[in-house]
C-alpha cells in the first residue's frame, strides 16, 4: 500500500538520521572513511524512531542490501558513514 510505502521512507530517514547521531555521539574520533560499529540491539533502534522492530529489520536489510550496512547480532556496522548518510 502507498500509506505503508511512505511511511517506509519517512521511518528509513529516520533511521539514518538516528545512525548518525548515534555515530557521532558515540564519539569515536575516527577518519571520516573508517567503519562504526555500534552495539545497539534493533528494538532499540525501532524504539528510538517510533517503528517497530520488524520495520526496523526490513529497513536495515535494504541498506544491507546496498552495502551500506552490517548487520551482526547486536550490533549494526556501517563500513563508510559517508556513503550512508550521503544516500538519505
Amino acid at each position: 500500500s502507498l500509506v505503508g510505502s511512505e511511511m517506509c521512507i519517512r521511518d528509513m530517514h529516520q533511521l539514518v538520521k538516528r545512525l548518525l547521531m548515534l555515530t557521532t555521539s558515540y564519539g569515536q574520533h575516527i577518519p571520516k572513511d573508517s567503519a562504526i560499529t555500534l552495539t545497539l540491539s534493533q528494538e532499540s533502534l525501532a524504539q528510538m524512531i517510533n517503528s517497530c522492530r520488524q520495520t526496523v529489520n526490513k529497513l536495515l536489510g535494504e541498506l544491507q542490501n546496498e552495502g551500506l550496512v552490517k548487520r551482526h547480532y547486536g550490533k549494526i556496522t556501517i563500513p563508510q558513514p559517508s556513503e550512508l548518510f550521503k544516500n538519505y
